[in-house]
């Protein structure tokens, strides 16, 4: 490692590391050089909005990094949320930019412990929940899914939410649900299924997302699939964003769409109350889904569909991102407990959704703020509702 060590005016010591600034010119393609410093992107980060006196700073954290100083402490606030990268007037990779730093720190050993049971619960039983693979299915109860062939119509990836996680499992009720309700033919792998890597990906160590993404690209060709369907955003961006497969990677709510177009799935039960539609950060501003789970909701007879204060491209993050599912924040640090006050303000009787994290997130803040009366639900769940 080349490296200078340096002492400033308060007689610190400070590394200047050539190593890491040639690894963020490669992962950035040069544009974290294109940083002027304007600001924009602390201006507004959720840190900022949440914690008034919050030590994260993203644009000093940007600006140490072009200077070749290293700071490992504040890189793990990051949510990933993408806020900052839809913002900045020069187009800077900040996000990947923050990946890069917590990867150096993986590769220096220099990462939150926390993270260590993580990781060696993605090894041995494929999922960040310690949970044996066998129970991948268990949800089910009455074993509905059946292996994946070349006659089903594709292949659904639950993930390690939808079936591990309890509350998200009511989603994947509900969407096995709606699946027979319009005659749909899909597979599974069923206790095959491990994780994708996303939580590796986005904790930031980028030698062992490689490695599961090489393993589980080498099933999904063997297995000719023709069209996956996924029903997180986080797993929908990895296979959409990262993985280089055959098939056609689909989210959920594109599939409901075209069923509800088609007339294959029924909308005629009244589900008579005035949600608003939070969009999860991976759905939205990394893949440009904004319109497609309105117009599904849209779809649902009796819903007044209203919007949150700060919506689409500048949604405020859930706080569940970047590996912050498996750290601990303070209750009253946490942004989901501002997207309910924010519901609470617009006075609706449900947030509606597209992704586990978020959900668990504004579960959690409701029952911290004590709000019984706004329920957390996902737009499979509110389809599945109104179906016939």
């Amino acid at each position: 490692m080349t490296a200078e060590t340096i002492k400033d005016t308060k007689n610190q010591v400070i590394e200047l590391n050539d190593e890491l600034w040639n690894e963020l010119i490669e992962a950035s393609d040069g544009a974290v050089a294109m940083c002027y410093q304007c600001g924009t992107c602390s201006a507004i980060c959720p840190w900022e909005f949440i914690k008034l006196d919050s030590s994260y700073n993203i644009r000093k954290i940007i600006r140490n990094a072009q200077c070749d100083i290293y700071d490992n402490q504040e890189v793990w606030q990051c949510t990933t949320c993408g806020q900052c990268e839809v913002s900045c007037p020069h187009g800077v990779p900040i996000v990947k930019i923050i990946q890069t730093l917590k990867n150096y720190a993986f590769k220096n050993r220099e990462a939150p412990e926390e993270f260590n049971s993580v990781f060696w619960a993605l090894f041995w039983d494929g999922n960040p929940y310690k949970l044996p693979p066998s129970n991948r299915g268990a949800w089910t109860k009455n074993g509905a899914l059946s292996e994946y062939d070349d006659k089903k119509e594709f292949l659904v990836y639950f993930g390690n939410e939808y079936s591990f996680e309890q509350r998200s499992i009511k989603t994947a009720r509900a969407l096995l649900s709606l699946f027979k309700k319009a005659e749909v033919s899909f597979g599974a792998f069923g206790e095959k299924e491990t994780c994708l890597g996303s939580v590796a990906k986005e904790i930031g160590h980028a030698a062992y997302f490689n490695e599961i993404k090489t393993d589980r690209t080498k099933t999904l060709d063997e297995l000719s699939v023709e069209t996956i369907v996924t029903i997180s955003p986080h797993d929908y961006d990895v296979l959409k964003n990262d993985y280089q497969i055959n098939g056609e990677v689909k989210h959920v709510l594109e599939v409901i769409k075209d069923l509800i177009d088609s007339g294959r799935l029924k909308l005629s039960r009244e589900v008579n109350r005035t949600v608003a539609y939070h969009d999860p950060c991976y759905l939205g501003r990394r893949n440009d889904i904004y319109d497609l789970p309105r117009d599904i909701l849209k779809a649902v007879p009796g819903i007044n569909l209203v919007e949150f204060p700060n919506t689409r491209d500048n949604a405020l993050c859930c706080g569940g991102g970047g590996g912050r599912m498996w750290l601990e924040t303070p209750p009253e640090e946490r942004f989901s407990n501002q997207r309910l006050k924010e519901a609470a303000d617009i006075e609706v009787n449900s947030i509606i959704t597209s992704c586990p994290y978020c959900v668990i997130n504004f579960e959690d803040s409701a029952k911290y703020l004590k709000m019984k009366d706004c329920q957390v639900l996902e737009v499979i769940e509110l389809v599945n509702m109104a179906a016939e």
